[in-house]
């Protein structure tokens, strides 16, 4: 009984709270506190909305200028690669080498990263810089390969590890005598070094260079550019000739740019 008298004056005031609000909406009394209310939360919200606007715009801005300065350092380091090369080529060559022209490996038609290795090259030079199919094209004093077509303003290279690639080379002999064959690209890292006759002498780590097979055109390799070294050898005393491995010092896969001999 006690508890129930405790709990009317509650009621009572809850009770008239609410039927006097419910007044007060009725005459639209309640709809002035709401637009105070509205006019001063307004420009809070308002402010806070552009807070977090001018955020997503600086970070956009910063998303962009990040990128650009990426784009930027690819170029620049593209540059720094040819610029290296162009200094290490005419290191190596000498004086009386026939002028060179350097060019930017632009495609590998074929090749697939970790699958297979590039057969061919595209670089960036064609019929209007000169380049005519049969050209020889070089890294340093390294043998790369050959133009077999060009366009006006692109060429083709076939490497030497093509299966297409056959040309002359030769070693030094210890014993003054001079150990020829025959280079043969077999489509992947070795080279097939044939044709040798069994009573050279012929041993891993000879260096194997271009034996000079140009023609009365000029097409062809000129002599001693290096095409690699022996890396295996077999020889049989049944056999006429012998044959070796032969792996190229010129990685295919990250050539940036080339050098054609004219």
């Amino acid at each position: 009984m006690q508890q129930r008298t405790n709990f009317l004056p509650f009621f009572i005031v809850f009770f008239s709270l609410s039927l006097f609000l419910i007044v007060l909406g009725k005459f639209g009394i309640l709809n002035g506190v709401a637009s105070i209310v509205n006019k001063t939360v307004f420009p809070l919200r308002a402010t806070t909305l552009n807070i977090f606007g001018f955020q997503n715009s600086a970070i956009k801005m910063l998303s962009e200028e990040n990128a650009a300065l990426r784009k930027k350092n690819s170029e620049n380091q593209s540059l720094i690669l040819e610029n290296k090369a162009l200094k290490d080529q005419f290191a190596q060559s000498s004086s009386t080498s026939q002028s060179l022209l350097p060019s930017r490996v632009v495609g590998a038609p074929g090749f697939i990263p970790g699958v297979s290795l590039p057969e061919y090259l595209i670089i960036n030079v064609g019929s209007n810089d000169s380049v005519m199919p049969g050209a020889t094209v070089v890294v340093g004093n390294y043998l790369v390969g050959k133009i077999i077509s060009s366009t006006n303003d692109y060429s083709k290279v076939e490497l030497i590890n093509h299966k297409n690639s056959s040309f002359t080379a030769k070693v030094a002999s210890t014993d003054g005598r001079q150990a020829s064959g025959v280079i043969k690209g077999r489509g992947n890292e070795n080279l097939a070094f044939e044709n040798v006759l069994l009573s050279l002498s012929l041993k891993k780590e000879d260096i194997v260079t271009t034996k000079g097979d140009k023609d009365e055109r000029g097409i062809g390799f000129p002599p001693d550019l290096i095409v690699g070294k022996v890396v295996s050898v077999e020889k049989k005393s049944s056999d006429l000739f012998q044959k070796a491995e032969v792996v190229s010092f010129v990685d295919f896969t990250s050539l940036s740019a080339v050098f054609i001999s004219r």
